[in-house]
């Protein structure tokens, strides 16, 4: 995902009270959700969607196939509660056990719905079907688009989904999605997975089925509902890649798009096979850069130029398909596994493409945002906040990335790739953590890294270098101060320039407040530059 936000900056206060009280509810599901991964698994999601791009009501019958994991009196699920009697939210008609065509008792309120039966013990599997409707208050986007016609898009991130879709909301419980779709005929529907059918129902009703292979989480299943122009961008291998946008951006549009079979291809070539049915790349109404929704990322809507300028934005989401979709963070405070992996990939696909005075270029913006983050929030990249929305930081996205280049530069480019590869085969369409991914780090690379991972990763703070230098003729001295509360252990480069000739010298494993050394050369030395190749994240005070 790309975190930039699409909304006017200046907000109302009206409009500001709706976020906060929509951040209030993100809190309130963070905290209820990690005990239930214990509790059962939500296998597959069949959903049968009603909706209406001109009308702000939609009509769910959605089928829950659960198995349980222990005896429970009451199964908790997330939808958001109906507000008063006129206001947004869903309203649940009835919940049925299919397994016995049982009718069971249910409350719903405050964003939960507790379901009651005497069958929910250890092992009993069933499908659950729960048919409600209501006007979604976030999560399903009913709106229009910059040329004003009507649009419906799902935008889940990070546990938004249950505004429209009953589910347990949360990274770990990932499931299969079906989802049929009926909607006046005028309109096409993408979605995640393959096209089952799309078929008139009659002149002026359609009905689209889609259906996936893999087990995705609920910040990826999504739907997306207007009146397209959709293009064939070619193949990866055998992987369609399309393209979908608004008809008066068709040109524009599918031009842009285009790009994307040539970044599937560098990711499928350095990583693995490409991980589902089918690459759909959606000009949409999403309120972030884009969102890398499995098999059908969403893209804000000027993100169509006809200049292919979003390149870089296109390898972010695309790199996602891997890291955060198929191998997803266990829990929100290890975002970065997702946002940083997408980042440095990203970085790396523009090295190899453009060379690397483009990516010293991005690493150093990557860095000063980094620095500029620290400066107004001291908080560690792996942050167990209840404020889902605050991890779209620096911390997730750049600082991941910067960790990831300086291991990249630890264990070497060849060894750093086959972690990666490694990583992602291990935990493929599954879950993993950040101690997951220095376990695989580890093994591959046969280095101690615990205190790399520590100081990178559970600390606050980055190093602050106060470096003052003497150049006399052939010899210099230099004195590092370490001026944060943490001691880091830290190598720097130092690139000794004269008026013919240059050196390179590596101060190598610094693990003291303070250091001193000496270094002389052959030649008579003109001026020094630190970290010259941009491989240490730090701030030069």
């Amino acid at each position: 995902m790309s975190a930039f936000f699409c909304f006017p900056i200046i907000v109302f206060m009206k409009q500001l009270i709706s976020i906060l009280f929509i951040l209030f509810h993100f809190i309130a599901l963070s905290q209820k959700s990690n005990y239930r991964l214990e509790e059962y698994d939500v296998k597959k999601y069949t959903v049968d969607l009603q909706a209406n791009p001109t009308d702000s009501e939609i009509t769910v019958v959605a089928k829950l196939q659960i198995l349980f994991k222990s005896d429970l009196e009451t199964l908790y699920l997330d939808l958001h509660s109906k507000e008063g009697k006129n206001g947004k939210g869903m309203h649940i008609l009835k919940v049925v056990d299919l397994k016995y065509d049982d009718t069971l008792n249910f409350e719903h309120k405050e964003d939960e719905v507790r379901i009651r039966s005497i069958r929910f013990k250890k092992d009993y599997e069933t499908t659950l079907e729960v048919t409600y409707s209501g006007q979604p208050k976030d999560g399903l986007i009913i709106s229009k688009n910059k040329f004003l016609h009507p649009t419906i898009f799902a935008d889940n991130w990070p546990n938004r989904g249950h505004h429209w879709l009953i589910s347990n909301d949360h990274p770990s419980d990932k499931a299969l999605w079906e989802v049929t779709v009926t909607t006046p005929s005028k309109y096409k529907v993408v979605s995640n997975g393959s096209l089952i059918y799309d078929s008139l129902k009659t002149d002026s009703i359609r009905t689209v089925n889609y259906k996936t292979q893999f087990e995705l989480p609920t910040k990826v299943m999504v739907v997306g509902i207007a009146d397209f122009a959709v293009d064939s961008a070619g193949f990866s291998g055998n992987i369609p890649v399309t393209s979908w946008v608004f008809p008066e951006n068709e040109e524009k549009g599918f031009h842009d798009y285009a790009q994307a079979v040539e970044v599937l291809d560098w990711f499928v070539e350095k990583i693995a096979p490409y991980p589902f049915e089918k690459l759909a790349n959606v000009q949409s109404k999403t309120i972030f850069g884009g969102m890398e929704n499995a098999g059908c990322i969403f893209y804000f809507e000027n993100s169509v130029t006809g200049r292919r300028n979003h390149e870089d934005l296109l390898a972010h989401e695309i790199a996602h398909q891997w890291f955060g979709n198929s191998a997803s963070e266990k829990d929100w405070q290890h975002l970065w596994l997702s946002e940083g992996f997408a980042t440095y990939l990203t970085d790396l696909y523009i090295l190899d493409k453009y060379g690397e005075e483009e990516f010293f270029k991005r690493m150093n913006q990557e860095r000063n945002k980094v620095i500029n983050f620290s400066r107004r929030d001291n908080s560690a990249v792996v942050n167990p906040t209840d404020d889902l929305m605050s991890l779209l930081n620096a911390n997730s996205y750049q600082k991941g990335a910067w960790i990831l280049h300086m291991l990249r530069n630890e264990v070497g480019p060849v060894v750093f790739w086959d972690i990666l590869k490694d990583y992602y085969s291990k935990y493929q369409f599954s879950n993993a953590d950040t101690d997951d991914f220095f376990k695989v780090a580890e093994a591959v690379s046969g280095k101690d890294l615990q205190t790399f991972k520590e100081q990178w990763l559970y600390c606050e703070d980055i190093p602050k270098l106060k470096i003052n230098t003497k150049i006399s003729g052939k010899s210099f001295t230099v004195d590092i101060e370490q001026n944060q509360d943490k001691i880091f252990q830290y190598s720097l480069v130092i690139k000794i320039i004269g008026k013919e000739n240059s050196e390179v010298f590596t101060l190598s494993n610094i693990q003291e407040k303070q250091t001193s050394m000496t270094y002389k050369t052959r030649f008579k030395i003109q001026k020094l530059e630190f970290d010259p190749n941009v491989e240490l994240l730090f701030i030069n005070e």
